[in-house]
C-alpha cells in the first residue's frame, strides 16, 4: 500500500474536532520514491501533528496501513523533530550503522549480556538455597580456595552484586573449564551438617577439630561420664517434679539432689582437663545435640578416654572427603547453571566478529563517507574502543551523546551532522513504518539546505517519509534532486474549515516549484479560473512589479506608484498584466486604472475566492494574503506620512518612514516603533518579490487565523496612532 489513511489525530486541544474522526481529506499517498510533503503555514499545527503521531503527552492516532490498523503504536512512526530539539545526537553507534555483521555483532552482545545477567542471578540464588552461601565472606569459600573461579563466585555472592559490574568474558573463561563429577550416595546428612557447621563461624566444631594440636590434649578415663552426666541432667531437668525413677522405678529419689550430684561430677571431670580440652568438650556438649552424622561426640570421648588420637586422624580425613564432595557438588551446580545457557556458543560467535575488520553496510559506508563526511570536510571514522565497542568518531573524537556545542563545528555543521545522523538512525530503525520529518531545513543556511535534501532522498530512499514544512524552498530542492519525487498536500486545521490533508494537484505543485510554469499559467488558462478579475489583478501587483524588474520592463516604474501608501497616481494594471504575460485579458471586463487609495479601500473577504479554490487552493490563498499584505503596508505608510508630515522623497521606504515618525530617542512612542517593525505582514520585503520571485512564500507562510489577528492588531494600532496628540 502506497498510502496511509488517517482516521484520528488528537493532541490536547490544538487540533480541530474534525481530526477526532477524520472521514475526508484523510489519505496521504506516497510517491514511487516513498515521499509525501505536507505544506502548512506557521501556526497551522505541523508540530502538533508530529506530537500526536509520536503519542507525546497523551497524543493519540488511528491509522490504516498495508491492510492493518495501528492505534497509538509508539513504534509505527519515527519522528525527526526540528533542530531546536536536536542539540544532542542521542543513541549508540549500533543505532546508526547497518550491516549483517554489525547487526549480528550487536545482537550477540546484547544476548550475551542478558544471558550473563540471568546466569549471575541464578548462581547467586543457588549459592544461597543449596549451599547456604549468602555473602562473599562466607567460610565455605575456604573449601574451594584452590579454584580459579573463587574470586568470581565471591563477587556473585556479594549482597550488592550487580551483573553489570561482572565481566562476561571472566564468567566464560572461568566456567568453560568446569567438569561434571560423580558423587557418592547417602552423603546428604553429613554434607548438610558440614555446611551448617562451617557457616557457624567461631562455633564450628569441625574447624576446632581440624586446628587441634594433639600435644595440647589432656586425657581422663572418666571423660565418658560427661556425656552420661549430660543425659542425666537433661532428664532430671525435664522430669524434676517426679520422685520415682523413670528408668528403674525406684521410689523416694530426690531430683534436686541428683541434679546437683550429676552437675558437680561433670564439673569435677572438666576441671581436671586443661583449658583447650575443656573448651572442646564444652563446645561439643553445647553444639552437638541430637544429629551427629560424623559421630564426633563419641570419637572425642573415646580419644580422651583411651588416649588413641588415631581416631582423630580418621575423623579429619572424613571431613576432608566431605569438603571435597562439597567442592564437587558446588562445581556441578555451577556447570548445570552454565550449561542451561548457550552463552559460550554465543561468545565464540561474538569473538569471530571481533577478530575481523568492521564491515559496514555498503550504503551506510556511502552515507558516512560521502554524504556526511565530505559535506562537512571532516573525517568520520568507524573503529573499536578499548571495550571492543564500535564507535563513530569525528576527527578522532567521540561525538554521539555530546552537546553539539562542545564539538569543533560551526552552527551549520552542527545542524547538518545532527540531522544527517537522525536520518541514518531512522533508516536503520527496524520497527518504524513511516518517517516523519518536521521542517527539516528550517534551521539551515543556503549552503546546507541542498545537502540536507540530497541526504533525505538518498539515506531514506528505502523508507516511507512524510515531510512537514512551511518552506517552499524545500519543494524546489526536492524536485531539483529528483523530478516529481513527492506527493504534495496542504494541512488545514481551523474551525469551520475543510480540515485535513488536502491533496495538491500536479499543476499547482508545478507552479509552486517552477517560475516558468507559473508565468505560463498567467499567460494562458488561469483566466478561465478567475472568480473576481478586479481582485485578481490587484493581488498580483507586487508580483508583477518584481517580475517586470527582472525582465527590465517599463511596467516596473508604472507599478511602483501602487506600492507605497503616499503615492497619489494611477496605474493601468490590466495593461501591465497584458504586457507582461501577453494574455487575452482585454477580453474580460475588469478595472484598468487604479490608485493606492482605491486599493486600500477594497473590502477583502478572506473567505471568498479570487480564483477557483478547488483547482488552485494554495494560489487562491496566496493571492488573498498578498493583497492583504499590500493593503496593510499601504495603510501604514499612508497614516505615518500624513500624521507626521514626512517627506516621502527623502524617506521612501517603510523602515525609514517609521524612523521619522518615531525617532529612537523619543521614548514616549518607542512602543509604536517596536510594534510596527515586528509586524511581518507590513515589513517583509519579499512581498515585493525582488528575491526569488516565489509568489507563494511568504504570502501563505501564515495561517488564516493568525493573519486575521495580525490584520486586526495592525489596524487597531494605526487607529491608536491617528488619535495620538
Amino acid at each position: 500500500m502506497d498510502y496511509i489513511k488517517i482516521n484520528k489525530l488528537e493532541y490536547k486541544t490544538l487540533l480541530d474536532a474534525d481530526f477526532e474522526q477524520l472521514t475526508e481529506n484523510n489519505i496521504i499517498e506516497f510517491s514511487r520514491q516513498g515521499l509525501a510533503v505536507v505544506y502548512a503555514p506557521n501556526g497551522t499545527g505541523k508540530t502538533t501533528i508530529s506530537k500526536a503521531m509520536n503519542c507525546e503527552d497523551g497524543g493519540k492516532y488511528n491509522i490504516e496501513y498495508n491492510n492493518s490498523t495501528y492505534e497509538n503504536d509508539e513504534s509505527f512512526f519515527y519522528i525527526i523533530k526540528e533542530q531546536r530539539q536536536r542539540n544532542i545526537i542521542k543513541g549508540e553507534s549500533e543505532d546508526f550503522l547497518v550491516g549483517d555483521n554489525i547487526r549480528r555483532e550487536y545482537e550477540l552482545k546484547e544476548e550475551i549480556n542478558n544471558k550473563k545477567t540471568a546466569l549471575c542471578n541464578n548462581i547467586s540464588s543457588v549459592l544461597k538455597s543449596e549451599f547456604s552461601i549468602t555473602a562473599k565472606s562466607s567460610k565455605l569459600f575456604n573449601c574451594i580456595s584452590d579454584k580459579p573461579y573463587l574470586d568470581l563466585l565471591k563477587e556473585i555472592a556479594n549482597r550488592q552484586m550487580d551483573p553489570k559490574n561482572i565481566n562476561e568474558e571472566d564468567i566464560i573463561e572461568q566456567f568453560r573449564s568446569l567438569t561434571a563429577h560423580e558423587l557418592p550416595y547417602e552423603i546428604d546428612n553429613k554434607l548438610s551438617f558440614f555446611i551448617k557447621d562451617i557457616t557457624s563461624g567461631n562455633k564450628s566444631i569441625i574447624t576446632k577439630i581440624r586446628s587441634m594440636n594433639y600435644n595440647n590434649l589432656s586425657f581422663n578415663e572418666q571423660v565418658g561420664e560427661i556425656e552420661q552426666n549430660d543425659d542425666a541432667i537433661l532428664l532430671l531437668n525435664k522430669y524434676n517434679n517426679i520422685c520415682q525413677c523413670i528408668v528403674c522405678d525406684n521410689d523416694n529419689i530426690n531430683p534436686d539432689v541428683l541434679l546437683e550430684e550429676k552437675s558437680q561430677n561433670k564439673t569435677t571431670i572438666l576441671n581436671s582437663l586443661n583449658p583447650e580440652t575443656k573448651e572442646l568438650l564444652t563446645a561439643i556438649s553445647n553444639t552437638i545435640i541430637g544429629n551427629d552424622p560424623f559421630n564426633i561426640k563419641q570419637i572425642i570421648f573415646n580419644v580422651l578416654n583411651n588416649e588413641d588420637v588415631s581416631q582423630l586422624d580418621a575423623l579429619k580425613s572424613e571431613f576432608d572427603i566431605i569438603e571435597n564432595i562439597f567442592s564437587k557438588k558446588l562445581e556441578n551446580a555451577l556447570l548445570r547453571e552454565y550449561e542451561n545457557t548457550n552463552i559460550a556458543e554465543l561468545w565464540n560467535e561474538y569473538l569471530s566478529y571481533l577478530n575481523h575488520d568492521i564491515e559496514l553496510d555498503e550504503e551506510d559506508m556511502l552515507y558516512i563517507q560521502t554524504i556526511i563526511s565530505e559535506s562537512l570536510g571532516k573525517d568520520l571514522t568507524v573503529e573499536r574502543n578499548e571495550n571492543n565497542d564500535i564507535r563513530i568518531k569525528l576527527n578522532d573524537d567521540d561525538f554521539l551523546n555530546r552537546d553539539q556545542f562542545e564539538l569543533p563545528l560551526s552552527t551549520g555543521e552542527q545542524n547538518f551532522i545532527s540531522l544527517s545522523f537522525e536520518l541514518l538512525k531512522a533508516k536503520n530503525d527496524e520497527f518504524s513504518k513511516v518517517i516523519i520529518l518536521d521542517d527539516p531545513i528550517s534551521s539551515f543556511d543556503s549552503i546546507y539546505k541542498n545537502k540536507i535534501v540530497f541526504a533525505i532522498i538518498k539515506i531514506l530512499e528505502s523508507k516511507k517519509c512524510i515531510i512537514l514544512t512551511h518552506n517552499t524552498d524545500l519543494l524546489r530542492l526536492l524536485d531539483a534532486q529528483h523530478n516529481n519525487c513527492f506527493k504534495l498536500y496542504t494541512l488545514n486545521n481551523s474551525e469551520n474549515a475543510n480540515n485535513g490533508f488536502i491533496k495538491i494537484s500536479n499543476k499547482e505543485k508545478g507552479i509552486m516549484i517552477h517560475l516558468d510554469q507559473l508565468t505560463a499559467l498567467f499567460r494562458s488558462e488561469i483566466l478561465s479560473y478567475v472568480v473576481d478579475f478586479n481582485l485578481f489583478l490587484v493581488s498580483l501587483i507586487p508580483f508583477m512589479r518584481g517580475y517586470a524588474h527582472i525582465l527590465g520592463k517599463i511596467e516596473y516604474d508604472r507599478l511602483m506608484i501602487l506600492m507605497h501608501g503616499y503615492e497619489t497616481g494611477y496605474c493601468d494594471v490590466k495593461s501591465a498584466y497584458h504586457n507582461l504575460f501577453g494574455s487575452q485579458i482585454d477580453a474580460y471586463n475588469c478595472i484598468c486604472d487604479i490608485s493606492v487609495d482605491e486599493i486600500m479601500n477594497i473590502d477583502l473577504d478572506l473567505d471568498s475566492d479570487i480564483i477557483n479554490s478547488e483547482e488552485f487552493p494554495l494560489l487562491n490563498d496566496t493571492l488573498k494574503h498578498s493583497l492583504l499584505y499590500l493593503q496593510l503596508r499601504l495603510k501604514t505608510e499612508k497614516v505615518l506620512v500624513d500624521k507626521y508630515n514626512i517627506n516621502a522623497d527623502e524617506s521612501s521606504q517603510l523602515g525609514e518612514i517609521i524612523d521619522k515618525a518615531f525617532p529612537r530617542n523619543q521614548t514616549s512612542t518607542i512602543k509604536y516603533r517596536v510594534k510596527l517593525t515586528s509586524k511581518k505582514t507590513i515589513m517583509n520585503e519579499f512581498n515585493h518579490f525582488e528575491g526569488n520571485l516565489s509568489i507563494f512564500q511568504p504570502a501563505i507562510d501564515i495561517s488564516k487565523k493568525a493573519l486575521i489577528k495580525e490584520r486586526d492588531d495592525i489596524l487597531e494600532l494605526l487607529d491608536e496612532i491617528i488619535e495620538l496628540e
